[in-house]
């Protein structure tokens, strides 16, 4: 999106509707990986399957769910940042992401929040970019 901060940047502004529309679409793409995974290790067919493979398939598909949600995570942070500097506060906030509990307070200020109007110490407004 035109006036949006690069996704693979710790620095820029994102606007609301970039930030849902991006975590949506990790949400959407866990999801589905891991429904694709737990299918792939044989779910229901375990008797065809002898234990030893089994368990080393169960080990690696905890494993690639374990990368793909680290990796999903890290980008969702990433817009995190970048909508935490749109209403101008610094991106040291995302950390408060790591908290139980406190995660989906910051999502929901992070979506609600407006974000500073014009130029802020962060960069320029992206609304005001997509206008021009």
């Amino acid at each position: 999106m035109a006036g949006e901060a690069p996704l693979l940047s710790f620095a820029g502004r994102r606007s609301r509707g970039s930030f849902f529309a991006y975590n949506a679409s990790f949400l959407v793409l866990e999801i589905a990986l891991g429904l694709a995974l737990v299918y792939a290790t044989g779910l229901g067919f375990s008797n065809s399957f002898n234990e030893l493979a089994l368990n080393a398939l169960m080990v690696t598909t905890i494993f690639l769910f374990g990368l793909i949600t680290s990796t999903l995570w890290i980008l969702s942070a990433l817009t995190s940042i970048h909508r935490f500097h749109d209403t101008g506060h610094s991106g040291w906030w995302v950390l408060l992401r790591l908290v139980p509990g406190i995660d989906l307070f910051v999502w929901i200020f992070l979506l609600f929040m407006d974000g500073t109007h014009g130029d802020n110490a962060f960069g320029p407004d992206p609304r005001q970019a997509k206008a021009r």
